[in-house]
């Protein structure tokens, strides 16, 4: 199982322990559920990440806004260790 979550930081767990097995620290923004895929025995995430100015402290989304607020649009992608 594959997450990001909302302290920037991407997470693999062992499927069968539910153990944490890769953890790293990702770009803000990290959003969606992630891509997973191999490439010469080699297992890869990617992750596709919004940018911009985020909120600020203590703001609330008016209604009709968007969450985030719109930005620079990337992926990134991170190699699992063998």
């Amino acid at each position: 199982m594959l997450f990001a979550d909302n302290q920037s930081k991407v997470y693999a767990l062992d499927k069968n322990t539910g153990k944490v097995v890769y953890s790293r620290d990702a770009p803000d923004s990290a959003v969606g559920v992630p891509a997973v895929y191999e490439v010469n025995g080699r297992e890869y995430i990617l992750f596709a990440l919004v940018g911009g100015p985020g909120f600020p402290a203590g703001a609330r989304m008016p209604p009709g806004g968007v969450s985030p607020p719109p930005g620079e649009k990337m992926y990134v992608a991170f190699a699992l260790p063998k």
